[in-house]
């Protein structure tokens, strides 16, 4: 199947050289002469553009890049929101992709859909080693944590909620500070000693659950209708 975002990444970056170029035509739009007058002064319309041109690509980088993340690293789980993507393996040097080769963490990674509901986040008790969830909007920033040293080693169910959410929770699920934008991302951390504890740690990772609100409760989950 091909990638929907490879025909959007373009466009963006379009837009982002527009900017970039309407930005130094600001700044170019003098006269020689006027240039020339200015030469032994700091001229602050080129200081403007060049402020506004790395504005520019701070703030359209995370849209070009999460939704082309999303599609590359979904691919083994059908492209689903709401679901776990387990890495089992630990990996090494021939790994060039990512932040790895890391040989002491096994990596679970998943994107939730939050638009029409919050999506509960279980974990169980973990006190024989380091874990952590990050978890990101689609701008690019952390905005909550859990695992050993944010939420402890005991089990628990947080929910994931998006931008101006309100309701009620039920009983026994804790609310994460919002995310900014309707998706999110989370990238699970599970520490593994070595090559004899990968047992341990996957029976860890499959405790990691992803619920939407409507469905808590059930034994079986459907990914979202519209995600």
């Amino acid at each position: 199947m091909r990638n929907p975002f490879s025909r959007a990444l373009p466009q963006t970056f379009a837009a982002l050289i527009i900017t970039l170029g309407l930005a130094g035509a600001v700044a170019g739009s003098d006269s020689p002469q006027a240039r020339a007058e200015d030469s032994q002064h700091a001229d602050w319309r080129e200081q403007n553009a060049y402020t506004l041109g790395v504005q520019a690509y701070l703030y359209a980088f995370p849209w070009a890049y999460m939704p082309n993340a999303r599609w590359l690293r979904t691919e083994a789980i059908g492209w689903q929101a709401d679901r776990f993507d387990h890495i089992r393996h630990l990996e090494d040097a021939a790994h060039l992709s990512g932040g790895a080769p890391n040989n002491d963490t096994l990596y679970s990674r998943a994107w939730v859909y939050l638009k029409d509901e919050p999506v509960i986040l279980t974990v169980p008790a973990i006190a024989d080693r380091y874990y952590t969830m990050e978890i990101v909007d689609f701008m690019g920033d952390n905005f909550a944590y859990v695992g050993t040293r944010a939420t402890g080693t005991e089990a628990g169910n947080y929910a994931i909620v998006g931008p101006d959410w309100k309701g009620v929770l039920p009983e026994g699920v804790r609310q994460l500070p919002p995310s900014s934008t309707p998706w999110a991302t989370i990238l699970g951390r599970t520490y593994v000693k070595d090559a004899s504890d990968l047992d341990a740690a996957h029976k860890i990772q499959d405790q990691y659950k992803l619920t939407p609100l409507s469905q808590w409760g059930k034994t079986q989950t459907t990914p979202p209708r519209d995600a």
